[in-house]
C-alpha cells in the first residue's frame, strides 16, 4: 500500500530551513553507508531548527537506508560468521518512540 509520503518528486525540499531535498538525503544514506539516523541529523543539521520536517526525514531515512543495504552486495554472497558477528542483533526503534516512549 502505497502513502502519500511514497509519492515523491525528485527534487522535492525535504528540510526547507536548510534547504535539503530528497536527493540531497538519498545521495547522503547512499554514499555514507551505515550512517545512523542521529548522526545524520548532527552532521546536516536537517530537522534541527523547527523540527517540522523530522517524521519525514527519518522515513526517507529508513526507507533509503534498507535501498542502500540491500543494494550493498548482490543475493548470493553469503556473510561470514565473523561478519554477522557485527550485525545489530536488535532494530532500533524509530526515534519518535524513542523520544515518546510510544
Amino acid at each position: 500500500m502505497n502513502s502519500p509520503a511514497d509519492n515523491f518528486q525528485p527534487g522535492e525540499i525535504l528540510c526547507a530551513c536548510e534547504n535539503a531535498t530528497i536527493d540531497d538525503l538519498r545521495t547522503l544514506v547512499h554514499v555514507q553507508r551505515g550512517i545512523t539516523f542521529e548522526q545524520m541529523l548532527e552532521r546536516t543539521r536537517y530537522g534541527g531548527r523547527c523540527t517540522a520536517c523530522l517524521l519525514d526525514l527519518e522515513h526517507y531515512f529508513v526507507r533509503f537506508a534498507e535501498q542502500a543495504a540491500s543494494s550493498q552486495a548482490p543475493a548470493s554472497v553469503a556473510l561470514s560468521p565473523a561478519a554477522a558477528a557485527h550485525l545489530p542483533r536488535q532494530p532500533r526503534l524509530p526515534l519518535k518512540q524513542r523520544i515518546y516512549r510510544v
